[in-house]
């Protein structure tokens, strides 16, 4: 009986590790593009994008490499019109939280947006350089060598990810490299920008916005247009494919408040298991527990 119980280990071992084998025999290249201010909130974050993103990509693809670029500050501190975020106090080696391939920062204070944008047309009144940073940040994500790579994944360093990435929509952007995924749940009337799942090809359109900005707003003839409608404007010129994927995500704040926050209540409807990763402020904000 004993040596019936050692040969069925034995083989149930084998099927284990053929199972395994056979998963990771996968020779694609994906490569995972995180963009952003890091210092900013990526040490609430960098753990759900290790865990949803990097590790989920790694059971399938024997190559997943992460590139990070991110601005950091010259005084270490917040520059928000959000009073109870100004001036907090932020460490810029928070960019270092993540273990990539390769890493690039730079001084917000230092990049000279007017060189590349001439004329905005931003709806946003309250903040309108961060849309105009963002476009900069993803120019700048498009630098590294996503040629290399057969599927790219771009998302934002303040992206809190509430769901594992889908594996069938990479596949599927491997096999078509004119398809785009983007996020359905903060499309505000147009495309979602800041999570993107494509060919590298597709990546480096996209970045070229920053340099179409200009040429949009001029079109538009004084009107305003905010990043989610330029982003569609620029997709259907270029007659990229554009699907949407089931990823949810939300913004942490380095204050620890979410955005989105109707859109986030409605999730954690539907998943009542992640109510204890938040808590319900008595205005009705959602703030991530510590």
């Amino acid at each position: 009986m004993r040596n019936w119980v050692i040969i069925i280990s034995i083989l149930l071992t084998l099927i284990c590790a053929l199972s395994l084998l056979k998963r990771k025999q996968n020779k694609h290249r994906i490569c995972v593009l995180i963009s952003g201010f890091a210092p900013r909130g990526l040490k609430y974050t960098y753990k759900t994008i290790q865990q949803r993103i990097i590790d989920k990509l790694k059971l399938t693809y024997d190559t997943v490499d992460v590139f990070h670029y991110s601005f950091i500050s010259k005084n270490g501190k917040i520059d928000s019109h959000r009073t109870n975020e100004d001036q907090i106090q932020i460490n810029n080696d928070d960019v270092n939280l993540l273990n990539v391939k390769q890493l690039r920062t730079d001084y917000q204070e230092d990049i000279k947006l007017e060189e590349y944008i001439t004329k905005t047309c931003e709806t946003s009144v309250i903040h309108p350089i961060n849309p105009l940073r963002e476009l900069y940040q993803e120019y700048m994500t498009s630098k590294f060598p996503i040629q290399n790579y057969d599927a790219c994944v771009l998302l934002w360093s303040d992206g809190y990810m509430l769901r594992d990435i889908n594996i069938e929509h990479v596949e599927n952007v491997i096999a078509n490299n004119n398809l785009l995924y983007t996020t359905g749940h903060n499309k505000w009337g147009g495309i979602a920008n800041k999570f993107y799942i494509s060919s590298p090809r597709i990546i480096l359109l996209l970045a070229q916005r920053l340099f179409h900005l200009s040429e949009r707003c001029y079109k538009l003839n004084g009107k305003k247009e905010n990043p989610e409608k330029f982003l569609e404007w620029w997709i259907n010129d270029l007659q990229i494919e554009n699907r949407e994927t089931d990823m949810f995500y939300v913004k942490i704040r380095n204050n620890l408040y979410t955005t989105w926050q109707n859109k986030l209540e409605n999730f954690l409807k539907k998943n009542p298991s992640m109510n204890d990763l938040f808590e319900l402020e008595n205005d009705g904000r959602y703030k991530l527990k510590v």
